[in-house]
């Protein structure tokens, strides 16, 4: 790994977990296209069967990446703050290894700290993208630029203060959702930024996600059709 951050520099540490090998190069993607901000990308190996000898070798191809593995049955709450534990910037993102992440999304976070003075930033109004039927919609228009109560948890970024008092659930689903609800409890403040910069990507098999919800289901949430479209990035980058 070359290192180049340090903790007496404000910048943002992408922390991810993931069992699945066909996510590495869309993992690794995310990051690399980061632009404008001091990074580094912390990845915890959660499947027995993948080799962490050959992710740490392929990592030393890029600037500040590190590589962990975890057992398998370790929960992905677990494994996340391990991934935490070793981050050495002031503000932490959670990153999905199956999502979009535009060039300018860390930044626009960062800046979204800055506006906002918040503890925990994130997106309540966010793109989603149906693969199977080619359809970008935007869920929960109209929160943007606010404070709220949850973010969606593919955008979750939050001060590493706030992480020295509120860790994740040892759980593997909802992990997201209780820390947001124990950062409330403790009166830490939610800011919901811009739409733009992200994007979560749903897949025809609904079975390949760790949250298992269906198309008729996040379709019946309040949102917004955007369009019929195979370059969903388009519409994205804002």
């Amino acid at each position: 790994m070359k290192r180049t951050g340090s903790t007496g520099k404000t910048g943002i540490s992408i922390i991810t977990c993931t069992k699945r090998p066909g996510m590495m190069r869309n993992l690794f993607q995310n990051y690399l296209r980061q632009r404008g901000v001091n990074k580094e990308l912390i990845v915890v190996l959660n499947n027995d069967a993948m080799s962490e000898a050959r992710y740490k070798n392929y990592a030393r191809s890029f600037p500040n990446v590190s590589v962990y593995k975890l057992p398998g049955r370790t929960s992905l709450g677990a494994c996340l703050n391990f991934a935490a534990s070793k981050a050495c910037y002031p503000y932490l993102a959670k990153f999905d290894d199956d999502d979009y992440y535009a060039p300018r999304y860390a930044a626009d976070t960062l800046r979204a700290f800055a506006r906002s003075k918040a503890a925990v930033v994130g997106k309540r109004s966010y793109f989603m993208y149906f693969s199977g039927l080619r359809l970008l919609i935007l869920l929960y228009p109209g929160n943007e630029h606010r404070m709220t109560g949850g973010i969606a948890g593919g955008t979750l970024a939050f001060r590493r203060s706030v992480w020295n008092r509120v860790r994740f659930a040892n759980r593997s689903l909802g992990e997201d959702v209780s820390f947001l609800r124990n950062c409330r409890r403790l009166g830490f403040r939610i800011y919901s930024g811009s739409r733009f910069h992200y994007c979560a990507i749903r897949r025809k098999n609904v079975g390949s996600h760790t949250w298992k919800a269906g198309h008729r289901y996040l379709l019946s949430r309040p949102h917004r059709r955007i369009a019929r479209t195979v370059n969903y990035r388009k519409f994205v980058v804002g």
